[in-house]
């Protein structure tokens, strides 16, 4: 009886949330401007830029999507080398299905993110801004979309100093700001060695930790560490989430070594869920049920659970958050299930977030008791490809992202040591090296 009640419950939820998703189609294909229409309840940013973002940062609204930044390949830190052919890529996802110009700007940020206060021209060489458009029209589908891609540096715009950036998007015809995403210019001076730490006890959870450890080695005798360095850690790209360094020891001529103190430490059983979504029409490990027969296809996962064992499985990383960049790759509306042991339910508000939604609070992304199933529930519209996500819990306007993680989660992560020179000429600060590690 209690199956056929959460059937009954689950189909019934799914039809109304898909009939206003349809409603909300048609009339984007039938609007004049050809502007996609946001979902009902979700507004043009998401309500909460918590910690995962950077100071300044804006996420983009729902008609953007499947936003990438990254140097090398999807998946690689957006982080260059000064002067050198390295660059960076933008690609994102635009359901508004119109063929449109872009604008981009670029500010320069200090150490902490806060604006340096520099004028372009002392930062950029060439054009303030710079524009693209010719988008790749996606195959006939709902939601229908265009996918943009961008490079630079390029002949129009150049960095000409190192430091923390952020770029901004901007629609061209309305001067709408899209969003606004962090990268790294670093000058590849003297070397940083970056270790990592495991610790243990370190909280009342028992939780792992890592501390990390930098040492920079350099030639330059007019520098003087005591004023002019400092180290910011950043665990898995969360540039919003870095930790500056609490302990220094300058005591060997030209080797700084800089590092974290225990209780600073950053946690490792930091838990990461895997998506894969291959195909959204094909049933896995995880699709336990899709629908094509709506304006968007639903997808169905099978239920997460809060695992409290002493060894539960190895997690995704998050660097495996690569969305698909074929033009026949789709979107659906991708139904979460959570189990949590009745015991452990959290007091707040839990929402899903990943890659899919460049790991905002978004009203849209809640997660709801289902009292009929004892599970919690939420959706996203995802594209067709592989993610990392995680559930978090917000309490009194605070973001905590470990609550309902697994206390011995095994998650491997990716670790950035940022070194930093303070220029006393412009007052600003230089990146002048990087140190990079991953944890087993």
């Amino acid at each position: 009886m209690r199956l056929k009640l959460y059937s009954l419950v689950n189909s019934t939820f799914k039809i109304i949330s898909l009939a206003i998703l349809t409603v909300v189609l048609i009339s984007c294909s039938t609007s004049n401007t050809g502007q996609y229409q946001q979902l009902p309840g979700q507004d043009n940013e998401p309500l909460y830029q918590q910690q995962f973002t950077v100071p300044g940062q804006t996420l983009p609204g729902e008609s953007i999507r499947s936003v990438q930044l990254y140097q090398g390949s999807p998946g690689q830190a957006p982080i260059i080398e000064l002067n050198t052919s390295q660059s960076i890529t933008l690609n994102f996802d635009d359901l508004n299905f119109e063929t449109d110009m872009f604008r981009v700007e670029i500010t320069h940020h200090n150490a902490d993110w806060s604006d340096s206060g520099l004028l372009p021209n002392f930062y950029l060489q060439g054009f303030h801004t710079d524009y693209f458009g010719e988008g790749r029209k996606a195959r006939p589908q709902n939601p229908q979309y265009l996918s943009y891609s961008y490079s630079f540096p390029n002949q129009q715009m150049k960095m000409t100093r190192s430091g923390n950036y952020l770029l901004h998007v901007y629609r061209q015809h309305n001067n709408q700001k899209l969003f606004s995403i962090p990268f790294l210019v670093h000058e590849n001076e003297g070397s940083t060695e970056l270790t990592i730490e495991e610790l243990f006890n370190q909280d009342a959870r028992y939780l792992r930790h890592h501390q990390p450890f930098a040492n920079y080695k350099y030639e330059d005798n007019s520098i003087i560490p005591q004023s002019d360095m400092s180290v910011f850690f950043v665990q898995n790209q969360f540039w919003g989430k870095a930790m500056k360094a609490d302990q220094v020891d300058f005591s060997e001529q030209y080797n700084a070594r800089l590092y974290l103190s225990r209780d600073k430490a950053f946690i490792g059983a930091y838990e990461f869920f895997d998506l894969g979504l291959g195909n959204i029409d094909q049933y896995s490990s995880q699709i336990v049920d899709y629908d094509l027969g709506f304006s968007i296809p639903s997808v169905t996962l099978e239920r997460d659970v809060i695992n409290l064992e002493l060894a539960p499985r190895q997690r995704a990383s998050r660097l495996t958050s690569i969305p698909s960049r074929s033009v026949d790759a789709r979107y659906a509306l991708v139904d979460f299930q959570l189990e949590i042991p009745e015991n452990e339910i959290p007091f707040g508000e839990i929402y899903v977030i990943g890659s899919f939604n460049m790991w905002g609070i978004n009203p849209a992304n809640k997660m709801t008791l289902n009292p009929a199933t004892g599970l919690f529930t939420g959706q996203a519209i995802i594209k067709e490809g592989q993610y990392a996500y995680k559930y978090v819990v917000l309490q009194t306007n605070r973001i905590d992202d470990t609550m309902i993680d697994a206390s011995f989660a095994s998650t491997r992560h990716e670790y950035h040591a940022l070194v930093y020179l303070r220029d006393m000429n412009f007052q600003v600060d230089r990146l002048v090296s990087v140190g990079t590690i991953q944890s087993n």
